[in-house]
């Protein structure tokens, strides 16, 4: 059974226009197509044989799993698209649809991990993928997640999932949080600087709303000047083809990640892991990450709406 809640169901239905019986134009041998190129359910028996276009594809999503329910959506979206112009509703489901996508990753990505920890690549010194060279600072001690007080929420997961990793409270600087946030009688500004200064690995999570901030910008520029190092993620929707990246003090070419790509999550664990030293249960990481793709999920889709 797929897990599609009453919220995303109607943000489905309505953009298929399914309250008028049908699916789109889409005639119903039409949809039948459809489903037959993502699954083997016998469409003919009497369950289905009577229904209408859009109670057949109402019934087909509430049986099957995530990614065949994925499959079958993302050929109504490719039909949209054709037909329509893509809108505001039209981006809501597909990133609807990209999220149980996503959900259907996690046992690859399981296993690409456990296959790391057998062939001790999850090793303190070097973290070695096939993208990635990466060599821990031995003077870090602190993750700064620079960010827009816009994308709190998006920040609040990044903290969530590195928490989990074994990252302590002090070990975190996010000012959308007060218990990681500036301490009482501070001067706001003079402890960025220091934390800056001090040589902490910057978290830059990227968005429009980043390049909008003054404060933001001021704290990517502090941080260059040092040559912190850093990591570059972003919101979900944001594009690393925006000509906005090539204007700041980062390096436009550095790889970076969207928060919901589910591999480029996996080395951004590795390489925290290795920066820091610490060790996670893998098991609990296939937990620690579903509740992090679900936040991120929710989080992206709720922007939209």
């Amino acid at each position: 059974m797929s897990n599609l809640d009453f919220r995303k169901k109607r943000a489905i239905e309505n953009l298929l226009g399914m309250g008028s019986g049908y699916v789109l134009t889409l005639s119903k041998d039409e949809v039948k197509e459809c489903i037959a190129d993502v699954s083997d359910v016998d469409l003919n028996t009497t369950a289905y044989y009577e229904l209408s276009s859009a109670k057949i594809v109402r019934k087909f999503c509430n049986e099957q799993d995530d990614y065949v329910v994925a499959e079958l959506l993302q050929i109504f979206l490719d039909v949209y698209k054709e037909d329509s112009k893509e809108d505001d509703n039209c981006k809501k489901v597909q990133s609807i649809v990209n999220g149980l996508k996503n959900k259907n990753k996690l046992e690859k990505i399981s296993y690409i991990a456990l296959e790391k920890e057998e062939n001790n690549l999850n090793d303190t010194s070097v973290i070695l993928s096939k993208d990635n060279l990466y060599s821990p600072s031995k003077n870090v001690s602190k993750i700064f997640i620079s960010h827009s007080s816009s994308d709190a929420p998006f920040g609040s997961a990044i903290v969530k999932l590195l928490r989990n990793l074994g990252l302590k409270k002090v070990q975190i600087v996010f000012t959308s949080e007060v218990k990681y946030g500036i301490p009482l009688d501070l001067n706001i500004f003079d402890y960025l600087k220091k934390q800056i200064t001090d040589g902490v690995y910057i978290l830059y999570l990227l968005s429009d709303n980043y390049y909008e901030s003054i404060a933001c910008l001021n704290e990517m520029g502090a941080a260059w000047v040092v040559q912190n190092q850093y990591t570059i993620v972003a919101v979900p929707g944001f594009q690393f083809s925006n000509p906005k990246l090539s204007k700041g003090a980062i390096d436009p070419k550095q790889i970076g990640f969207i928060l919901d790509d589910q591999f480029r999550i996996l080395e951004f664990r590795d390489n925290i892991l290795a920066q820091f030293g610490l060790k996670v249960d893998e098991m609990d990481w296939i937990d620690y990450l579903k509740e992090y793709n679900t936040t991120i999920s929710n989080l992206h889709i709720n922007e939209l709406i």
